[in-house]
């Protein structure tokens, strides 16, 4: 992560932004993410490894370290209360969408300004 972050903010103008979204490295984002969504096939095996996922604190202070600055960080929510969007996804193989929100713990999503440049 830090390699491909001092990578972004080398090539980004100063001011240009860059966007981001990971799974969180939590509990809930090891079972709920990694291990259902392999289970169920919607990624291939190891496609994520969890000891590389970043927590917000640790994204926000790599990026600092690269001359970024984290503007905003907000989490991906699934749309529908959990056990509803999970017995949509058994009858109809959907889960019924996600949203923007304040929770944080499966995923996050956010944006950075560069601060030097190329």
């Amino acid at each position: 992560p830090a390699a491909v972050l001092r990578e972004a903010a080398r090539v980004l103008r100063p001011g240009g932004l860059l966007l981001f979204d990971t799974p969180n490295r939590t509990w809930h984002a090891r079972v709920g993410l990694l291990w259902v969504s392999e289970a169920l096939r919607w990624v291939p095996r190891r496609t994520h490894v969890y000891s590389m996922l970043l927590r917000p604190p640790e994204l926000t202070a790599l990026c600092a370290e690269v001359g970024l600055t984290v503007r905003e960080i907000r989490g991906v929510e699934l749309a529908r209360y959990p056990l509803r969007a999970a017995l949509g996804y058994w009858r109809r193989r959907e889960l019924g969408g996600f949203r923007v929100g304040d929770d944080t713990r499966f995923m996050f999503i956010g944006y950075a300004s560069s601060t030097g440049g190329a």
